[in-house]
């Protein structure tokens, strides 16, 4: 909504140490006194700071696991924090529209076994309650880079995306490692931290399948691993990774938060780990129609469910496939067809995984009536 965007101001003011920036969303301080840290996020809406101290800052475990296991979780592996000094840099503005403010910086660490540079990217966009973050670097061998955002109250639950659905989770031990004791998931798409009184507290968001966990009132990131595994429970499971990465994630506010079943954290999570881009796509000459319409779709559900696939069917060219999840069944949906490509009145199939037909739906024009009474839907629409 271009007229919202226009309406809206995209601030930020520096003091010597920090830069602070904002939307109508939150307000975020980041200082270079604490490596260019997070020092605050004020969640505008209740005017309250998000966190209890500095967050999003780095620390590196020497990790004597291998590519699958973490060194604490190994019985006789090593896993401790190692000390490190810092030398960091200066910033640099890469953009200070009315859309967006970008900027980064350089952290420089000094470690017991050589020095590494660390590249910190924050970006706050008009429109959006969350704070994008990008980290690019590499992890020194046998090291686990992690990142922590300390909260304001202690975390009691964690929810976190799953490859179509989610899970909740209570920290546990997980060994007797008096440094890092916490059960780490292999997350999805992203974590929300919530209270005793089932208040979320914040969000995170993150498009690969990194580990993330939470301890008190902190959520744990790990970022990035370099752990060859040497003679330590590898069983065959060696390998390093000198490469530098981008990791990408980007901070929440709670804002007017919702539950997590109304779907709303998965398509803001979605929108940010796989946003629409735009192609310019020429007309050709004047005698020429152009090679798409002005506006089109193929599918739309009633409510908040999310399609996530379309496409032709593998085994029945004749249907394409359309996958929808369902954040909260069971519930009554209508799923509307493109009637120029399935016709006026649609023949619809609900089908399972392998394409095979299940049941017929009914339908009424090109509209598909379906009670959904689990997560996930394969439905199959024959083509005109």
């Amino acid at each position: 909504n271009m007229k919202l965007l226009r309406e809206e101001e995209l601030n930020y003011y520096f003091d010597g140490d920090c830069y602070t920036f904002e939307n109508r969303f939150l307000s975020a301080k980041v200082c270079k006194s604490v490596n260019w840290g997070i020092q605050s996020v004020v969640d505008l809406s209740s005017n309250q700071n998000v966190l209890r101290s500095t967050a999003n800052t780095l620390k590196f475990y020497y990790d004597g696991g291998n590519i699958y296991r973490f060194g604490f979780e190994n019985q006789d592996c090593e896993f401790y924090e190692e000390d490190y000094s810092t030398i960091p840099g200066d910033v640099e503005i890469l953009e200070s529209g009315p859309i967006r403010f970008w900027m980064r910086s350089t952290v420089h660490y000094i470690l017991p076994k050589g020095e590494h540079d660390m590249i910190f990217d924050y970006q706050l966009v008009v429109g959006e309650p969350f704070l994008r973050i990008n980290i690019t670097g590499s992890a020194p061998q046998f090291t686990s880079v992690t990142t922590y955002f300390p909260l304001r109250e202690d975390i009691n639950e964690m929810i976190h995306g799953t490859p179509y659905h989610f899970d909740s989770k209570k920290s546990f031990p997980f060994s007797n490692n008096p440094q890092f004791n916490i059960s780490m998931e292999a997350t999805h798409n992203f974590i929300l931290a919530e209270n005793s009184k089932k208040e979320i507290l914040a969000a995170i968001y993150h498009g690969s399948v990194p580990a993330w966990g939470y301890i008190g009132n902190n959520i744990v990131g790990v970022i990035g691993r370099n752990t060859p595994g040497t003679g330590c429970a590898g069983k065959g499971a060696d390998g390093s990774d000198n490469n530098v990465h981008s990791i990408y994630y980007a901070f929440r506010i709670p804002g007017k938060s919702s539950n997590v079943r109304s779907g709303k954290f998965l398509k803001e999570a979605l929108s940010y780990n796989t946003p629409l881009s735009g192609r310019y796509i020429t007309k050709g000459n004047t005698y020429r129609k152009p090679l798409v319409p002005n506006h089109y779709s193929v599918a739309s559900a009633t409510g908040n469910s999310i399609l996530t696939v379309a496409k032709n069917g593998d085994f029945n060219e004749r249907f394409v496939f359309l996958r929808l999840y369902n954040p909260n069944p069971p519930k009554n949906f209508t799923l509307t067809v493109d009637a120029e490509l399935f016709g006026k009145d649609v023949i619809a199939y609900l089908a399972n995984a392998l394409e095979r037909k299940m049941r017929r739906l009914e339908s009424n024009g090109n509209n598909i009536e379906l009670y959904s009474n689990r997560a996930l839907h394969t439905i199959g629409v024959e083509k005109q």
